[in-house]
């Protein structure tokens, strides 16, 4: 039997940057406390690097980055926009699980909502040690589900295209469990926090449309069907589809120190 692949970007380089994008005050704070913790580690490998939401803004600080990414689309986008800007980011098209790398070739890694995309994400975690140094760490945000009743149109949805969820690491709890029994001191970092507003019908559009990887195991056709059967559901749970609601959105990085 083949192994489950992990989840390629591939097509998803036209809409990615527009649609993941953080609010640019958001988008600065992450980049300040990954910048406060890698500078001086030496050069830092991140996995699933994409158009360098994260490792672009890290390089334009000083700090020396490498990215592997599956998908040649992203890789593409990403050193267009170093081409044009102030940062450089080493990228490369590899595979997480298996790193091209040799032993303790990096200071640090990152990984920022990628690990559940990756059904064996423990072989990524594995590479991920063995090709950063003893003692140097790693900084992963494991990312998650919406909440409140965005989350619940998501679930709903899910629920009727009939769509399995992404087979990898679930939650941070299941990441941090797995590097402990590898030796690794585990803490979390200060929460970012803020707030957005939005409406249900631009979630269940986005659903629709397959903006979010969890969609892409659906045809055009069932997630039509599904976008209209959760806008019946959402009417009579919530009323007006249109009306913005309150998001508070929270991102956690978690920081590994590995063994000396």
């Amino acid at each position: 039997m083949c192994a489950v692949k992990s989840l390629s970007f591939d097509g998803a380089g036209e809409f990615y940057d527009r649609t993941r994008a953080l609010p640019e005050e958001v988008a600065g704070r992450v980049t300040e406390l990954l910048a406060g913790r890698l500078h001086g580690a030496g050069v830092v490998l991140e996995i699933g690097v994409g158009t360098g939401r994260v490792a672009y803004p890290l390089a334009c600080t000083g700090v020396e980055v490498i990215g592997i990414d599956l998908s040649g689309d992203m890789l593409s986008r990403l050193k267009e926009k170093c081409a044009r800007g102030s940062g450089g980011v080493t990228a490369l098209r590899a595979d997480a699980t298996r790193s091209p790398f040799r032993n303790d070739s990096f200071g640090a890694a990152l990984a920022c909502h990628v690990l559940h995309l990756i059904p064996s994400w423990r072989d990524a975690i594995d590479e991920l040690v063995r090709v950063v140094r003893p003692g140097g760490h790693l900084l992963l945000d494991v990312g998650g589900p919406p909440s409140g009743s965005e989350g619940e149109a998501h679930k709903r949805f899910n629920e009727i295209a009939g769509l399995p969820g992404h087979r990898g690491a679930q939650d941070a709890a299941e990441v941090t469990a797995y590097l402990q029994e590898l030796g690794a001191a585990a803490h979390a970092l200060e929460p970012i926090e803020w707030v957005t507003y939005g409406s249900l019908a631009q979630t269940i559009d986005s659903l629709e449309g397959g903006i979010s990887s969890i969609t892409w195991g659906a045809s055009p056709d069932a997630r039509s069907r599904a976008a209209a059967a959760v806008r019946t559901w959402a009417r009579e749970r919530y009323g007006s589809l249109t009306r913005l609601r309150k998001r508070e959105h929270s991102i956690t990085w978690h920081a590994y120190e590995l063994p000396g």
